[in-house]
C-alpha cells in the first residue's frame, strides 16, 4: 500500500484494494423487419480495471517495447544501479514511447 496512491480503508485486510464497478443505462432502439422499431433499456457494468504486466529488467534485455513505462523509484529488495536504469531506457523503440512512473 505504500507504493499506491490509494490510503488503507477501515475493515479490510492489508494490501486490499476494492475496485468499484461502474454502471451505465442507455437506451436502444433495433430496427424489426416488420413493425415499428423496438426500443430497449440496457444496463452496462464494467470494472476501471487496465490490464497490464511487469517483468524485471533482466527478463527485459534484448527485447523492444512499445510503449514502455519505467519506474525508477528504489525497489522494496534493493538499490537501484546504472546497469537496470540503462537496461529500461533502452528497451523502447526511442525516446517518444518512454514515460517514467516515479523517479
Amino acid at each position: 500500500m505504500e507504493r499506491t496512491r490509494t490510503s488503507q480503508l477501515d475493515g479490510l485486510e492489508e494490501g486490499i484494494i476494492p475496485i468499484q464497478p461502474r454502471e451505465r443505462m442507455m437506451r436502444i432502439s433495433v430496427q424489426q423487419r416488420k413493425g415499428p422499431p423496438v426500443s430497449r433499456s440496457v444496463k452496462q457494468r464494467q470494472f476501471p480495471v487496465t490490464l497490464a504486466y511487469t517483468f524485471t529488467d533482466y527478463r527485459a534485455q534484448g527485447q523492444t517495447i512499445v510503449p514502455v513505462i519505467i519506474d525508477l523509484a528504489t525497489p522494496p529488495g534493493g538499490a537501484l544501479n546504472l546497469f537496470n536504469i540503462y537496461v529500461a531506457l533502452s528497451r523502447s523503440s526511442g525516446r517518444h514511447a518512454v514515460r517514467l512512473l516515479r523517479l
